[in-house]
């Protein structure tokens, strides 16, 4: 488990940041998929997290879009 978790630097530094995962894991490795889960939202690369994410981007470039067109009248 722990090779596993090296693999991957993300892994290892949200093992750090919430050590109740040590214990866990620990005593059930197959909640490695709640802990993918957990981690996923944690650095926000969920579906909804990175669709959300691509929303705010466009608005941002059509608020730029809107005041520069603003700006040449």
């Amino acid at each position: 488990m722990y090779k596993y978790i090296r693999q991957n630097p993300k892994m290892l530094h949200f093992l750090r940041r919430h050590p109740i995962w040590y214990r866990k894991l620990s005593h059930d490795e197959s909640s490695i998929d709640e802990f993918n889960r957990e981690m996923r939202i944690f650095y926000g690369t969920t579906v909804h997290q990175r669709v959300e994410k691509v929303q705010q981007q466009l608005q941002m470039v059509d608020l730029i879009f809107s005041l520069s067109k603003a700006m040449k009248d």
